[in-house]
């Protein structure tokens, strides 16, 4: 039987998932060309607090960011947990 916690996990990492996929999607190239300048936040900042927005209002306002961070470092290389 599969814990609640790993359960909610899953479908958090499942979640930031699909939401970052939509992101780098709308954004195409341009992020592409960020990642590679290392300007990813500087020039998308805000869409990617929109898509944690997104995140946190499909899990509720008590979501842990963890999920959403691990994510973030996988994806794009950015590493908030500094």
């Amino acid at each position: 039987m599969v814990s609640r916690e790993r359960m909610n996990g899953e479908t958090a990492s499942r979640l930031a998932d699909e939401l970052l996929s939509a992101l780098a999607a709308r954004l195409g190239e341009a992020l592409e060309q960020a990642r590679a300048h290392g300007r990813v936040l500087a020039q998308f900042g805000p869409d990617v607090m929109d898509a944690f927005d997104e995140y946190r209002s499909r899990l509720g306002k008590h979501a842990a960011p963890e999920a959403f961070r691990s994510a973030l470092k996988e994806r794009w290389g950015i590493d908030l947990t500094r």
